[in-house]
């Protein structure tokens, strides 16, 4: 027809670049793909587009996002127009603004040979990373024309100088190791430092003498019993001196610690025992009858041959002989190749799988650590972790190989010592946490500047975001932070990166690069490295990777590599299962796994070793585990599909029949259970959700991306609904409600696990249980009382009463932000009722009553009455902007209130003074104590009644009598109060707003202002007064006046109070 336009067609090719394919089958296929596309050309795109109905977004193109356009114009005949006298021809380049595809590679056939475009959508792509990938598609076709037989998978993408770099450059210059094993390093240090103290538990301390002679003899013992070099001894002791004692008497005797934490389970304990096939258990007392009732169960693999026993070391009946055994040094017979100890990790197999992890590796991270760390500077680290964990080798060895203290927290109550040992003590040397304890840290932590306290916080574990180091870069700014990473089999840390100062950006943060004699690698599916920018998985090789797995030589061959950049045949590297991708500057990145192991809370879990464990009950046809972290807090959710009887049954009990055997919520509760035999807590699922079958993929795996939230579900698994039914039941349902982020309502036989609690979790709980409710008790009651309608019964049990608090709603409804007003000089805050209900129901208001009203000693600072009310309404309201008022002496209290929360960084929105300019401000600066004498008063006396008749005389001594009388009363109040105060007992009803008046009026007294950034707001009953003279100079935000009728006591009743709330209600919606 006879039309112009733009006729082309988009023809959409889809190529399998299997690895087995050289360059040329590559070739032959894209031909044949490319001409039976042509063929069907007439086909317009948008109706391939409908017929394939692909999930649509505005963010790409359906079906692809890369295009290639070959123009042949040499070939279409435009070049012979040239031979046209007159006619001149050249191209017009147009950038129309916008990329149509993610890449478009426009190929040009010019005649002289190809030239080619490539546009690219700037909010995806850097034009750096452009230029390297145009570099990289240069070196392939380079390669294709070197060999075009090759496979496309041998084919190079990298120059020679970008494989240099990344294989040699970006990793750390080797250094040498320090040629000695660990406790060899540790006598050397002790020979410097012998009186210094080495390690603290409580009360109890030991120098580096004490430790290394108390080593040596329960060393001495151990070579007794056959311990040296690659033989294991397994510890199962709690966190004490003892603890570090037998670590290091184990590595003097040669052979290997295996960490056995008491509060693992008793069948995954049997099976680490077995596994590790220990020579020895170091125990106490109070272990020693459930290890013996553990040795003495059956085999953990059914059908298994009973092992030999190992031998029970029990400390306390031995402690007469070990005393008696020498205290010198032993000689050395391990190696650094040797082993120094084994963890056991979660396994993929269903069976834990045990790292062992030479001197070599542990020494070459510690040499490192301690200089990186600068653990030679401080007061010593704080030790709080388990010694399962590698994470603790940082906080407990490093410090004593260069002669500081390990502080060791007790096991109960970890987080409330580790909380106070921060806030109390400063220059920690270094303290390291996983991201999750370094949320929860922060939560429990008062909100006070913590400049100085730590010199080194080390973040690892986990992955880490910006978001969870924000607040701790803000509380510690001359803090060094680091984020390291390092899987067990790379001896604790191999890769580190250093925050730089300032607010750290959001989302995922690096994990930075190699440590000295550590390899790092991102290599693609077929070993090859891969360019900046694109994903690969991260191997690790050199100086710090494990031996292997204990007795499990074919996944320890399948994780543990032939090294493919060395001509070493002993040199390997460790396929880490991390995907990772380079920086330009080879910073290394972490974007997630690419098997199905997680991390909660810093722990390492394999999802196939929960799912095995669930399928082993006899009630389990299938089970599928994911970690769910779309929410907060993170959880395990297991999918289970019944056997064919059981799973009838559950279905009757849904529609409402009494035939099932097992509730849902009594089937969760078995499966948890079954699962408590053989996991710790961490690898129990916080949801149970039945399911009749599993979603499968194509390929019949199950397909987990299909799995249903568990939301919908949970209801099945859980007792019928009890509401709270009283104050105390109300109180906790709320705090365990703000804990697990639920915004559906907790019954009161909701065990706390079983919606999504863990134990640190708990720890939140019970803090929070102490600021609401004023009583404070062991995490462990959690686990005797995980409902709340149990806990409210230990409560109850314990003498619990509603608490008293300084916080009272006057008026708590409206969506406004809250208004708080102070108490004035005798405590009373019923004064502001009125003003309360003439604001609007929209607008909260709250009331601050003073400390004392229950008996309790009354506080006698206004810096502690505002500091004590800052809390209160921090636990109401816990950002601001903050509305503050208050009347007489409550004026004080709520200017003291507004700097303290300014100082923190909260912002106050309105500060209001009613009726008030500070002249008890102004008289006590004024004031010069001076003590009269009895006889000048007496003088003073006689010479007035010598002034008067009679009559007047009479009176005026009646008077002089009364008061004195009154003095007289008032200081025996004074004295029955002191009384009370001191016997610790609560003072009698009468005499408790005598108490608080008496404590307001030395508060008043004592109190001097500074100096307050903010702007404030007087209401004035009075023309006369004049706030400038006294707050002028403290209020440097400025001071706003109103006039307001009625007197000093009448402004806060009808009809007064109506002008004083209308001109207060447009002061604090002009300011909010």
């Amino acid at each position: 027809e006879k039309t112009i336009g733009l006729f082309a067609n988009t023809l959409a090719i889809r190529v399998d670049c299997s690895s087995k394919l050289s360059f040329q089958d590559l070739l032959r296929q894209v031909r044949r793909v490319v001409l039976e596309a042509v063929a069907c050309q007439d086909v317009p795109f948008e109706r391939v587009v409908a017929a394939l109905q692909p999930e649509r977004a505005l963010s790409h193109s359906p079906v692809f996002q890369v295009m290639m356009a070959y123009q042949n114009f040499a070939g279409m005949g435009f070049t012979r127009l040239d031979a046209i006298p007159g006619l001149q021809i050249r191209p017009i380049e147009v950038d129309q603004g916008t990329a149509k595809f993610d890449w478009t590679l426009f190929v040009e056939d010019t005649g002289r040979g190809l030239a080619g475009v490539l546009e690219y959508r700037t909010d995806l792509f850097e034009e750096g990373t452009i230029r390297r990938l145009l570099g990289h598609f240069h070196t392939l076709l380079q390669g294709v024309v070197a060999n075009p037989c090759q496979s496309i998978t041998a084919l190079p993408l990298l120059a020679e100088h970008e494989r240099r770099q990344m294989l040699v450059e970006w990793n750390a210059a080797p250094e040498e190791i320090p040629h000695r094993c660990l406790h060899e390093w540790f006598e050397e240090q002790v020979s410097r430092t012998p009186e210094t103290v080495a390690v603290v538990f409580g009360e109890h301390a030991l120098s580096y003498a004490e430790l290394n002679q108390r080593a040596n003899q329960l060393a001495r013992i151990l070579r007794q019993q056959g311990v040296g070099p690659k033989v294991f001894v397994g510890i199962h002791l709690e966190r004490s001196l003892d603890m570090v004692i037998a670590l290091w008497a184990i590595l003097k005797a040669g052979g290997a610690y295996v960490p056995l934490d008491p509060s693992l389970p008793p069948k995954r304990l049997r099976f680490m025992i077995e596994d590790a096939d220990l020579t020895v258990i170091i125990t106490q007392n109070n272990h020693a009858h459930a290890l013996s009732q553990i040795l003495a169960a059956t085999p953990s693999d059914e059908g298994a041959t009973r092992p030999a026993s190992p031998t029970l070391l029990i400390l306390e009946p031995e402690a007469y002989r070990i005393a008696q055994e020498g205290i010198d040094n032993l000689s050395h017979t391990t190696t650094l190749d040797d082993p120094a100890y084994v963890l056991y990790t979660s396994g993929s197999t269903g069976r834990p799988k045990g790292v062992m992890v030479p001197h070599r590796g542990v020494v070459n991270y510690l040499h490192w650590a301690i200089h990186a760390y600068e653990l030679d500077k401080g007061r010593g680290t704080l030790v709080h972790s388990s010694l399962g964990f590698d994470f603790t080798i940082t906080s407990l060895l490093a410090p004593l190989l260069v002669g500081q203290t390990a502080v060791l927290l007790p096991e109960e109550q970890t987080m409330d010592h580790l909380v106070h040992a921060l806030v109390t003590q400063q220059d920690w040397s270094l303290l390291k946490l996983t991201p999750s304890h370094l949320e929860l840290l922060h939560q429990l932590l008062p909100e006070r500047d913590l400049d100085g306290h730590i010199r080194t916080l080390v973040i690892g574990g986990e992955a880490l975001r910006g978001e969870a180091v924000l607040p701790w870069r803000r509380r510690l700014p001359r803090t060094k932070m680091f984020n390291e990473y390092g899987p067990t089999e790379a001896s604790v840390g191999c890769c580190v990166y250093q925050l730089p100062v300032g607010d750290p950006p959001p989302g995922m943060l690096p994990i930075g690069r190699p440590i000295p004699n550590v390899e790092l690698y991102v290599l693609d599916r077929f070993g090859q490295p891969v360019p900046p920018g694109v994903p690969g998985e991260l191997y690790i090789g050199g100086a710090g990777l494990a031996i292997g797995y204990n007795g499990q030589p074919a996944l320890t061959r399948e994780r543990f590599l032939p090294h493919p950049f060395r001509n070493d045949s002993r040199a390997r590297v460790y396929k880490t299962g991390d995907r990772c991708r380079y920086r330009a500057d080879g910073t290394v990145e972490f974007l997630g796994r690419l098997d199905r192991q997680v991390k909660l809370r810093g722990f390492r879990i394999e999802l196939e070793e929960v799912e095995s464990l669930l399928a082993r009950h006899p009630a389990v046809q299938d089970a599928a585990v994911v970690l769910k972290d779309d929410q907060q807090p993170a959880m395990l959710v297991a999918y289970v599909v019944l056997r064919a009887s059981l799973a009838e049954n559950h279905h009757n009990h849904h529609q409402g029949m009494q035939t099932a055997r097992l509730t849902p919520g009594e089937l969760t509760n078995t499966l948890r259970d079954f699962l408590r035999q053989w996991v710790p807590e961490p690898m129990i699922p916080s949801a149970f959700v039945c399911m009749e079958t599993l979603p499968l993929t194509s390929h019949g795996k199950i397909n987990y991306q299909a799995l249903p939230a568990p939301t919908d579900l949970l209801s099945q698994e859980t007792p019928v609904f009890v509401p709270p039914r009283d104050a105390l039941e109300w109180q906790l349902a709320k705090i365990w409600e703000e804990v697990l982020g639920r915004s559906a309502p907790i019954g009161v036989h909701e065990n706390f696990f079983d919606v999504g609690g863990h134990s640190l979790l708990a720890v939140r709980v019970f803090s929070r249980i102490q600021q609401v409710l004023g009583y404070d008790l062991p995490v462990a009651v959690l686990f005797q009382a995980p409902t709340i309608e149990k806990l409210a019964g230990v409560l109850r049990h314990q003498g619990w009463k509603a608490p008293w608090t300084s916080l009272v709603a006057i008026q708590p409804k409206g969506s406004k932000p809250p208004f708080f007003c102070i108490h004035e000089g005798t405590g009373d805050i019923l004064c502001y009722r009125e003003l309360a209900q003439a604001l609007g129901p929209d607008q909260p208001f709250y009331g601050l009553q003073p400390p004392g009203f229950d008996g309790t000693p009354p506080l006698t600072s206004v810096e502690e009455l505002a500091s004590h009310y800052v809390r209160e309404i921090r636990a109401l309201q816990r950002e601001g902007p903050y509305f503050l008022g208050g009347w007489c002496f409550g004026i004080y209290v709520a200017f003291e209130m507004a700097r303290q929360l300014e100082a923190m960084g909260q912002h106050v929105g309105l500060l209001v003074s009613f009726d008030t300019f500070g002249t008890a401000l102004q008289s006590s600066q004024n004031h010069s104590a001076s003590h009269v004498s009895l006889w000048t008063r007496l003088t003073r006396h006689a010479a007035h009644l010598c002034t008067l008749s009679l009559r007047d005389q009479l009176v005026y001594v009646r008077t002089r009598l009364t008061a004195r009388w009154q003095g007289v009363m008032r200081e025996m109040k004074r004295w029955v109060c002191r009384f009370c105060f001191a016997l610790k007992k609560p003072v009698p009803q009468k005499l408790r707003r005598f108490a608080i008046a008496e404590a307001l009026k030395i508060a008043e007294k004592q109190y001097t202002p500074q100096g307050y950034p903010g702007r404030m707001v007087f209401f004035l009953s009075r023309a006369e007064l004049n706030p400038y003279h006294v707050w002028g100079n403290l209020v440097l935000g400025g001071i706003e006046v109103h006039d307001v009728p009625g007197g000093h006591l009448d402004m806060f009743k009808p009809p007064h109070v109506y002008v004083l709330a209308r001109k207060l209600k447009e002061c604090l919606e002009r300011s909010a």
